[in-house]
């Protein structure tokens, strides 16, 4: 019985506050009645049902302030308390309690509130921010409330905490922090190339030196370019291997990193453990984000701007996952650079034992094919990751291509003439004025900037995988040519030797097969990424000048 009064109490009192909305006819008593009964029975606030019905807002904070005789307000995410205050309060209470401070001086505050008449909640607000009286509310709906104590706190409603555009940042910051590791790891690679480029020198110097001995004997005319060829050689090998160890080092201690598939703006990303070992994780699909992309022009530009942020993460993770597999194919093209030498060595040491028969030159023949099977599967080594990249990567770039952030905003609340298959403009207001006046602009032109940089990422991604193909078919080709030589040689009088020049030549040809694999469909995106992007310029932002003033950069196809 006493429930029962309440509820007619709650009734009464809401017809009365909400009355006007009667007399000037955008709603009848009787749905009026039937949204506070639901709003009572579901837990809803009975603006958020009224504003869901149509009635505009400015009529219902017309109702509220002629009902408490005060001021009302509209969100803004101008509305910002200072954080010397701000840390103070507990915002996960103000939303529950639908009440903000919004300006504090000498011991008083202004609040913005959606009960003004509950004296025990903003009693409670008095302590936490530690004044002695409030000297003014302001009425507000409760959404409008909630929107802005998450715009302080910098969250949106549903999303994890982590979701802020600090903590965010913060992890575009880890994430470029790998990028960078990851680009001097490729140099450090580089110069490993480079260190191999004098080892496989320095052998073939020492190969030379000794074979030209083994057939000429002791010549006084031949000793000393011989022992000249002898010392570059072993010098060469020597300074070879003070460049490649320390490069082998740091490709064998890579970081594992664990990649997960972006969404654009369903999902957010969060670092489990920043460390030697990070683990990237994907909280979501998000409660609501879906529905919240489907309705982009109805958002805030505050929401706007936090999506950009999550997207823009979404996208640094994307260049970061892109660079750690050029550097896996990096090391792979090195390591199939060190094969190809390995083989070679091979192939001469097979071939002087075969020629000359076995004496006491064997063990320098033996000798070649130990040190050739070595330098092969050192090269093996690193060969194997860089394929597993290669295939991986192209998968991904493929998928990616069909995953767009643009897409969910630009199209999925449009509607369009199926018949002629025309789409309406998409509606645009003041907060998406880009340049240095709008922070949604700003904001809209960094993430334009940064998926600039990823398609170029991409590029550069297919570029590798074409490189890497085409170092496998010089592999295959070098396997191939040996086998080949051998058999021509040769011949086929012995058996078993003639399966050995046989397997090789088969080897070479599917090791071929494989680059061409890799190489073809990488060869063609590149040529038909050169032919549409040709010559471009990119703007170089300085958002402390108008964009009018920005330089640019202009890029050659040549030096793509």
């Amino acid at each position: 019985m006493r429930e029962h009064i309440e509820i007619s109490s709650t009734i009464k009192e809401q017809l009365l506050k909400f009355g006007a909305l009667i007399d000037k006819r955008l709603l009848d008593e009787a749905t009026l009645e039937k949204l506070i009964r639901k709003s009572i029975a579901e837990s809803i606030f009975l603006e958020d049902l009224l504003l869901a019905l149509g009635v505009p807002k400015y009529e219902i904070l017309s109702c509220l302030s002629n009902y408490y005789d005060l001021p009302t307000i509209e969100y803004d995410d101008l509305l910002m308390l200072k954080e010397e205050y701000l840390s103070k309060l507990d915002l996960e209470k103000c939303k529950k309690n639908l009440y903000f401070p919004i300006y504090i001086s000498h011991n008083k505050a202004t609040v913005i509130c959606y009960d003004p008449e509950n004296p025990q909640i903003l009693m409670g607000l008095q302590e936490d921010l530690g004044v002695d009286t409030i000297i003014k509310k302001i009425v507000a709906v409760p959404s409008d409330v909630i929107l802005l104590v998450e715009n302080n706190q910098d969250v949106i409603h549903n999303f994890p905490d982590f979701a802020n555009r600090t903590t965010l940042a913060k992890l575009r910051t880890y994430l470029a922090n790998c990028r960078t590791s990851l680009s001097q790891l490729r140099t450090a690679i580089a110069q490993g190339r480079t260190g191999l480029a004098f080892i496989r020198t320095g052998f073939c110097f020492i190969a030379i030196a000794l074979l030209a001995y083994r057939l000429f004997g002791l010549n006084y005319f031949l000793i000393v370019p011989e022992l000249l060829l002898l010392g570059v050689g072993l010098f060469s090998i020597f300074d070879g291997f003070k460049w490649y160890f320390p490069a082998r080092a740091l490709c064998k201690n890579l970081p594992k990193y664990k990649f997960t598939k972006p969404t654009f703006g369903t999902t957010v990303l969060k670092l489990e453990s920043p460390g030697e070992v990070p683990v990237l994780k994907r909280v979501g699909p998000i409660e609501g984000a879906r529905e919240l992309l489907d309705k982009w022009e109805d958002l805030t530009s505050v929401i706007r701007r936090r999506f950009f942020s999550i997207v823009r993460t979404d996208l640094a993770e994307e260049r970061t996952k892109l660079a750690y597999s050029r550097t896996i194919m990096a090391a792979a093209r090195t390591g199939l650079a060190f094969a190809r030498t390995g083989i070679a060595f091979i192939g001469l040491g097979v071939g002087l034992i075969r020629h000359f028969h076995l004496g006491r030159w064997t063990p320098f023949d033996a000798g070649l094919i130990l040190v050739g099977t070595i330098m092969s599967l050192e090269g093996l080594y690193w060969h194997i990751p860089g394929i597993k990249a290669c295939k991986e990567i192209m998968q991904y770039i493929r998928e990616i291509e069909h995953i767009s952030f643009w897409n969910k905003i630009l199209f999925s609340s449009r509607t369009s003439d199926t018949q002629n298959n025309i789409l309406t403009p998409l509606p645009l207001d003041r907060s998406l004025v880009p340049g240095i006046l709008g922070s949604t602009g700003l904001s809209l032109q960094r993430i334009i900037n940064a998926e600039e940089r990823n398609i170029r990422s991409r590029l550069r991604t297919i570029m590798a995988i074409s490189r890497t193909g085409m170092a496998i078919i010089r592999t295959g080709a070098k396997i191939f040519s040996i086998g080949l030589g051998l058999l021509v040689y040769f011949g086929i009088k012995q058996h078993m030797w003639t399966a050995f020049d046989a397997s090789l030549v088969i080897v070479g040809l599917a090791v071929l097969v494989l680059g061409f694999y890799l190489f073809i469909p990488a060869d063609r995106i590149v040529v038909r990424a050169s032919r549409e992007f040709k010559d471009f310029e990119i703007l170089m932002p300085d958002y402390g000048k108008p964009k009018s003033l920005w330089k640019r950069l202009i890029i050659y196809h040549e030096g793509v």
